[in-house]
């Protein structure tokens, strides 16, 4: 098969797996197929790019480590300087890297029949929308939000224009962190913090996929739309880091 036609055969199968995937919701939380997700980019704005790409799988309440994915990407514009501060990706880098589409392929066989976790996952969201869109597919892709989670997992006020970051949520929950800002480090650091949390709800009461789900997207259930900017969570303390 050529490449195009490998590509094309993954995303006919990523999205005739939605009806599974959207199964998942009704199942308890550990009996659930996830996979949890981290972007590297150059930047938040609707003219940055992915850079990098790390995938854990999360089985029966279990990280499945065997089957993590990461990967590389080609962006048509390199990373800033600013941004290779935090990741240490070098445009030098990514010279050999493969571009959008075909560097996604790995990731979106990674997330068939399964459903998302990300830390501020607002970010991985928008940029898997848009790199459906440049397929000519549109999907809702139904996610857990760890940084959502952690609000109430603390007792603490939320605040919409901010999100509590991932190795600051990591630490108090006195968990190890992962090589930080590298996409399959932050992979599995969130799902370390995505396991600890949903065990903690979990203790008194059952507790379904969706309540999770439900818990990630409070401004769907206030008809708020919070802002969304990268200036606001740069920080790894209580903002989200910068990519």
């Amino acid at each position: 098969m050529t490449p195009a036609a490998v590509s094309s055969s993954i995303m006919s199968t990523f999205v005739d797996s939605q009806s599974e995937t959207c199964a998942q919701l009704d199942l308890p939380w550990d009996r659930a197929r996830l996979a949890v997700l981290d972007f590297e980019t150059t930047g938040l704005s609707a003219d940055d790019a992915i850079i990098s790409f790390g995938a854990v799988h999360v089985d029966a309440g279990r990280v499945v480590g065997r089957s993590s994915v990461y990967g590389l990407v080609r962006p048509v514009v390199p990373p800033s300087p600013e941004s290779v501060q935090v990741h240490a990706i070098r445009p030098c880098d990514l010279e050999n890297a493969p571009s959008l589409p075909e560097a996604l392929d790995p990731l979106f066989v990674a997330l068939t029949g399964r459903v998302l976790v990300a830390h501020a996952a607002w970010v991985e969201t928008g940029f898997l929308d848009r790199a459906l869109l440049s397929r000519g597919l549109a999907v809702d892709l139904p996610a857990v939000d760890t940084a959502e989670l952690a609000w109430t997992h603390f007792g603490l006020p939320r605040d919409p224009r901010r999100s509590p970051g991932l190795e600051t949520v990591a630490t108090r929950l006195g968990l190890p962190i992962f090589t930080p800002h590298h996409a399959l480090g932050d992979a599995w650091t969130t799902a370390l913090v995505f396991l600890v949390m949903a065990r903690h709800r979990a203790k008194d009461r059952p507790l379904l996929l969706k309540d999770l789900v439900a818990a990630s997207n409070p401004d769907r259930r206030g008809g708020a739309e919070p802002r969304r900017s990268w200036r606001s969570r740069k920080t790894s303390g209580t903002g989200r880091r910068s990519r």
